[in-house]
């Protein structure tokens, strides 16, 4: 299992194996969890930083980690 945390200015999604599982403007500790439990052992996890001027024009992270454009 693979857990990417996406953040970007006041937004942040986590990704579990590539599909988007929330997003808002911060992800509670007890959410996350949640999830972890649901989903069970983690094998990898990182952070990584979204472009800015790509998540202004969108508004939201995608359900697709693939369409994610990160920073460089």
């Amino acid at each position: 299992m693979k857990i990417v945390y996406a953040r970007g200015d006041d937004w942040e999604g986590l990704y579990i194996d590539g599909e988007l599982e929330t997003q808002g403007h911060s992800i509670s500790l007890s959410e996350l969890l949640d999830i972890i439990k649901e989903k069970g052992v983690i094998e990898t996890a990182e952070t990584r930083m979204v472009d800015l001027n790509w998540l202004g024009d969108h508004g939201t992270l995608p359900n697709n980690i693939e369409e994610v454009r990160w920073e460089q």
